[in-house]
């Protein structure tokens, strides 16, 4: 009803009214209203919550699903070029200079998900960005992740970064591309982090794929922090997809903050 606000609220609550308690020295008539209010609100959460888990539907099967990410070495090789687009690098010498380097990690991703395939999983999901190419490569890229799908018989969800001719010179988009090589959506990022991310956000409609694993729906990163991206397609997708990119100090508390935005939407 509320999602994580109402129950940081409770928590925030607790305090205060503990420390009424104390001052009226446990007076039960002066502190009864309030110990009253606080522990109803409380039991009925508590109450509802379990209502929900024991009454929620057990999965009828599981899937393997495997993240993915690059090597430290490759990684590294995609943090050399982080001013390919500053002046010392002339335009004749940047698509060469982009090619190798993101060959390289394109390389290792497809190499790390084949790994993952052979030990069983089915959905197998790359990061945010995890993936880089020029906008003239898409297509290559695309047709190379078609064939691994069928190859390999698994849905692949490429975080992908696509570097533009001209302005906003960026892309942030995720592909999921079937078992048979189809790509069954584009999406684009729908909240680009204020300060740091300076291309279009893109419509934030939550794409929704049915598979024999149940429906797949997706966003990217940021998105999984605002509710109502998350709320439309929250009764419809069975496995949300997030492609992240986080900086240490931050990934543990939005991996957990992902996982509240599913618990939110069931």
């Amino acid at each position: 009803m509320t999602g994580i606000y109402g129950i940081s609220f409770l928590m925030a609550w607790a305090a205060p009214v503990a420390n009424l308690a104390l001052e009226k020295r446990l007076s039960w008539w002066k502190i009864r209203t309030v110990t009253l209010a606080f522990t109803a609100l409380l039991g009925l959460v508590l109450l509802g919550g379990g209502i929900r888990l024991a009454v929620a539907p057990a999965a009828k099967q599981t899937v393997r699903v495997a993240g993915v990410s690059s090597s430290v070495q490759a990684r590294q090789s995609k943090q050399a070029l982080d001013n390919f687009h500053t002046p010392d690098v002339t335009p004749d010498q940047k698509p060469p200079q982009l090619r190798r380097a993101f060959a390289f990690v394109t390389d290792d991703l497809f190499l790390r998900s084949t790994v993952e395939a052979h030990a069983g999983a089915k959905i197998i999901v790359w990061p945010e960005a995890g993936a880089l190419t020029l906008h003239d490569d898409l297509p290559a890229l695309l047709s190379r992740a078609a064939d691994f799908a069928r190859t390999q018989h698994v849905y692949l969800e490429m975080g992908v970064g696509v570097i533009l001719d001209n302005a906003p010179y960026t892309r942030d988009m995720a592909v999921l591309v079937d078992p048979n090589g189809k790509a069954l959506w584009e999406f684009d990022k729908a909240h680009p982090v204020p300060g740091l991310e300076d291309f279009p956000a893109g419509d934030g409609k939550v794409p929704v794929a049915s598979t024999p694993f149940g429906r797949l729906a997706n966003v990217i990163c940021f998105d999984a922090d605002f509710p109502g991206t998350l709320r439309p397609s929250g009764g419809q997708a069975d496995i949300m997809l997030v492609p992240a990119n986080d900086w240490q100090g931050i990934e543990k508390m939005h991996s957990e903050n992902a996982v509240f935005r599913a618990v939110e939407n069931g």
